[in-house]
């Protein structure tokens, strides 16, 4: 099974918590990384403004605003 790396990031473009997500593909990483920062219901969730989603050195996912419509759309 893949793995990719997600990296939760905040308004200012920094990296406030990464994830190691194992996933079939992009589309279930993508998945896993919404349930996981749904899952945090912490302060440093409610700070998260977007997520990358990376396998080794390539960036496959850029999302720089989440938002309730990006995650309807996945």
């Amino acid at each position: 099974m893949p793995s990719f790396r997600c990296y939760f990031i905040d308004g200012r473009g920094h990296i406030v918590f990464p994830a190691d997500i194992d996933a079939e593909d992009l589309d279930a990483a993508k998945h896993r990384a919404f349930d996981i920062l749904s899952a945090e219901g912490s302060v440093r969730s409610s700070v998260v403004h977007g997520l990358e989603i990376w396998q080794g050195k390539m960036r496959l996912y850029p999302d720089d605003a989440v938002a309730s419509q990006d995650r309807m759309a996945l």
